[in-house]
């Protein structure tokens, strides 16, 4: 192998690992954005008020009252209430 054609290939190899850098920052940087925008969709979704809005919007779930939750309560021991 001639000089040339070792600096020459030395020369596109350079070229070759500079771009694949280059397209690796970009990645790094879109996956970055990305994981910044699922971990504050987690946080969101973890939240009480929006885990009790998607279980009745999503769900047909209801929010139980205390009356009802008793009455349930004593249903299941058997118990009389008084």
């Amino acid at each position: 192998m001639s000089v040339t054609t070792a600096f020459v290939s030395s020369k596109v190899a350079f070229a070759d690992i500079a771009r694949r850098t280059s397209a690796a920052r970009v990645r790094i940087e879109s996956l970055s954005e990305e994981r910044s925008r699922l971990t504050a969709a987690a946080v969101m979704k973890s939240k009480p008020g929006t885990i009790m809005r998607i279980a009745q919007k999503h769900l047909g779930m209801i929010k139980a009252t205390d009356r009802e939750r008793e009455e349930s309560n004593l249903e299941r021991t058997g118990g009389t209430g008084g």
